[in-house]
């Protein structure tokens, strides 16, 4: 069976954090704030996942995004000197990445001043990949993107990770799903909004699972999925906590070029993109320029509506690994 699906929620972190000179915490959702539904139990494969932290989103608000908005007294230094305060820029990092380790793994951060300066959104991502534990003694590499319409790049021919360069509307995705191990962490930096479209989409894993059935579950978790040059599940878990890559279109074009799929396997994909198609279990807000979507990228995935073919929109995707959120 289906698992029944609860009232919509909204989440807020408490991100509260309060020093001589630091006192950020003001997080908010727009709108009322609901009561979480506690914990949700799914079955990936043999093994049993538990979700219960206290908040396990079934659906979600479709205008309103977790928020931490910094005062300006925190900001401007930030944006002054972004790598100059190492004791608040960790703090920053600890509050995001709380945030992000819990449902639904992603948060906006408002409260600077729009910017094509990338380096305060370098130095968050830093600060996080940082954090204990971390997955290797180099500092991990920064995947930088700039996120606008190029016509020299952009391509309609199965090459998925062009799409971002035109104004087509881009279904729910994990980034990176090509690699044997997506970036943990992916933020975004808004530049240059458009006016009429290019709103963000984003579903946490606990919402999927919770709408699927045991057997798709089980199926999706198996690892037969082409992704770049192996094969991986679409659901795992680590420490009990469920994690998903998933990019359709990706796995469509291995397919194309001969990657081998069972039927079982494409029905499995059918339902899963039955429940990402669904609106009403999206959270669909606008990003304004100055604002920062940070999101756990293997529990979260994101897409975007479509724009204006002629639009200046301009998005910075920071991509990087980070121990702290496995």
């Amino acid at each position: 069976m289906v698992a029944k699906s609860g009232e919509a929620s909204k989440f807020c972190q408490n991100t509260s954090q309060k020093t001589d000179t630091l006192a950020y915490a003001h997080c908010a959702c727009a709108g009322n704030r609901r009561e979480g539904h506690g914990a949700v139990n799914m079955d990936i494969s043999t093994q049993s996942v538990s979700q219960d932290d206290g908040a396990a989103p079934t659906s979600l608000d479709t205008t309103a995004a977790p928020e931490l908005v910094l005062p300006a007294s925190l900001a401007r230094p930030l944006a002054d000197a972004p790598e100059g305060d190492v004791a608040n820029l960790r703090r920053l990092g600890q509050a995001i990445t709380g945030a992000l380790r819990k449902a639904p793994h992603f948060l906006r951060l408002r409260g600077l001043a729009p910017t094509r300066e990338r380096d305060v959104t370098v130095a968050i991502v830093k600060a996080i990949s940082a954090l204990p534990p971390v997955k290797s003694t180099k500092p991990a590499k920064v995947s930088f993107t700039r996120v606008m319409i190029n016509p020299d790049k952009a391509t309609t021919n199965g090459n998925a990770t062009a799409y971002s360069r035109t104004s087509q509307p881009l279904s729910l995705h994990t980034d990176s799903s090509y690699k044997a191990a997506p970036h943990e962490l992916v933020a975004f930096q808004m530049v240059q909004s458009d006016a009429t479209g290019g709103d963000t989409l984003m579903m946490p894993v606990e919402t999927i699972l919770s709408h699927l059935d045991r057997e798709t579950i089980q199926t999706l978790a198996s690892p037969i999925f082409p992704f770049g040059k192996g094969k991986a599940p679409v659901f795992w878990q680590t420490g009990g906590r469920p994690q998903i890559r998933y990019y359709r279109s990706q796995i469509d074009s291995a397919v194309e070029n001969g990657a081998p799929i069972t039927p079982t396997a494409l029905a499995a994909m059918d339902a899963l993109d039955a429940v990402l198609d669904r609106a009403d279990l999206q959270a669909r807000f606008h990003l304004d320029p100055g604002d920062i979507l940070f999101m756990d990228n293997t529990r979260a995935l994101h897409g975007r509506t479509g724009f204006s073919d002629i639009s200046d929109r301009l998005m910075y995707r920071i991509r990087i690994e980070a121990g702290c959120l496995a």
